[in-house]
């Protein structure tokens, strides 16, 4: 029922079900979404869990 996201957890919770939330919005309101709000709902998206996968990888490495 739930995505490859959540079942894996390599995102948290609240990222993907703001991922599937957006995705709707996008699917059911996409006409009535002004345009430059349409064209950076993805590459702020990618940013997001690009940032969070980041600072996650840091922080389980650690100090050596």
């Amino acid at each position: 029922m739930y995505g490859v996201s959540i079942r894996t957890g390599f995102i948290p919770r609240w990222s993907a079900f703001l991922g599937y939330g957006l995705a709707l919005l996008l699917v059911f309101r996409g006409r009535s979404i002004d345009g430059l709000v349409l064209v950076l709902v993805l590459p702020l998206w990618v940013l997001l869990i690009s940032v969070f996968i980041l600072i996650d990888n840091l922080w389980r490495a650690g100090p050596e």
